[in-house]
Order: C-alpha cells, then structure tokens, then sequence
C-alpha cells in the first residue's frame, strides 16, 4: 500500500494526528483522519490543503459521523446524506 501511485498518507508525528486520501475516478477519497492531539477543525483544513496539492480539481469525499463530521463541516465540507451500504 505505501507504494501504490493513488495512495498517500499523511501524518504529524508530535500531534500524533494523519489521515489517507485515495485518488479513485474522478473524486479523492478522505479516510482515516486521526486528530489525537491536534486541532481536529486544523487537521480537516490540512486535508483540504493536502489534497488539493496531491490531487489538484479532484471532489473531495468521505463517511464521517458525530464529532469527526462537526470538524469537516467546520473545514469547509457539505453534508449531502447518510452512508447507504448495500448488501447482496
């Protein structure tokens, strides 16, 4: 995983804060965001920084809830639903 071209990972050692953005199609998906002991409204804005940076006019997505969704909203993102997960 650490190889692959679509893939990158980020992190803030001292604030033991990352996350991973996976360039998919025509969006970057945002996972993982781990705040620990930063900011989490600051590591939502460096995900947005980030991925403009690494994958520039890409839709940002993701499927947090509760306190990790207040802190993306805060950093910009828009609510458009619930997560809808199929099964066959």
């Amino acid at each position: 995983l650490l190889h692959h071209e679509n893939l990158h990972f980020f992190s803030a050692p001292q604030a033991e804060a990352g996350f991973a953005l996976l360039r998919t199609g025509s969006v970057t998906g945002v996972s993982n965001v781990v705040p620990r002991r930063a900011d989490a409204q600051t590591v939502w804005s460096d995900v947005v920084t980030l991925a403009g940076l690494t994958c520039p006019g890409l839709d940002l997505v993701g499927y947090e809830h509760g306190p990790d969704l207040t802190a993306a909203l805060a950093a910009g993102f828009a609510e458009t639903g619930p997560l809808r997960v199929w099964l066959r």
